[in-house]
């Protein structure tokens, strides 16, 4: 950021916000919806599916997506738990894995401007592996329904929406199995 003239910048850190936010209820809606204006949309843009979207797409993404914060180890979503939300990682990094026998298999570490729970979102059913904070973690939560509707207008995206979770569903068989490999030393 540069500015162009003289300016004066108030910084407030992460508890300072947060203090502000929740002794003035007002004043925290039209932050939230600045923040999603700037720099939400500016994260999905890169996002090489969301990319994929025009412009206006992604504002009604965001306009319906809400924000959520976790701490570390803070579950987010669990494995068997009913569909519902897909997450866009704004900050921060979660952890992905599934219950084997009782023994934790690591899938995957997601980092922001990933997204996850997609597949669950959009194909409907349970969800296939749990998700968890690693460190603070700030996301985005997006109605599956409502991202069903957006990539219903863009069948373009859609189709590469399904080739990502064709990879990844085939990426989890691999890493499952390699753990079945050295659980059961076959």
């Amino acid at each position: 950021v540069e500015a162009q003239s003289d300016v004066v910048l108030l910084r407030l850190d992460r508890e300072g916000l947060d203090g502000l936010l929740l002794g003035d209820a007002s004043f925290r809606e039209p932050l939230v919806e600045f923040y999603k204006e700037r720099v939400c949309e500016l994260l999905l843009a890169k996002n090489p599916l969301m990319a994929a979207l025009p412009p206006d797409s992604r504002r009604r993404l965001l306009a319906a997506a809400q924000v959520h914060r976790y701490r570390d180890a803070e579950p987010i979503v669990r494995e068997g738990e009913a569909a519902g939300d897909a997450f866009f990682i704004m900050g921060g990094e979660v952890e992905v894995w599934r219950d084997e026998g009782g023994f934790p298999v690591f899938l995957d570490k997601l980092k922001d401007g990933q997204f996850f729970g997609e597949m669950a979102a959009l194909q409907g059913g349970k969800r296939t592996a749990s998700v968890r904070a690693i460190g603070d973690v700030e996301l985005l939560s997006i109605e599956g329904a409502t991202m069903e509707g957006v990539l219903a207008e863009h069948p373009e995206v859609r189709a590469l929406f399904e080739v990502a979770m064709t990879d990844r569903a085939s990426e989890t068989v691999k890493r499952m199995e390699e753990a079945a490999r050295i659980f059961t030393g076959v």
